[in-house]
């Protein structure tokens, strides 16, 4: 949705940080991984750098929710 602006306004960095999640969760398409490298050819490094960070601290507290922390 945020890739293309499918009901939000588009955003490749918040694109970027899902399939992020959705690859560390266990789907690891061809698609997400092709999607990966499409996107991060539109974003800057540090868009990149934050994205991974952003989607790295979502996993975590989706862990500790999951343990009932």
């Amino acid at each position: 949705m945020y890739k293309d602006g499918a009901g939000v306004k588009a955003d490749p960095a918040a694109a970027y940080r899902w399939y992020t999640i959705a690859r560390s969760g266990g789907y690891a398409g061809e698609d997400a991984v092709r999607m990966l490298g499409l996107l991060e050819g539109t974003l800057s490094a540090a868009q990149v750098r934050q994205a991974k960070k952003e989607a790295e601290t979502w996993l975590q507290n989706y862990a500790k929710r999951q343990a009932g922390e």
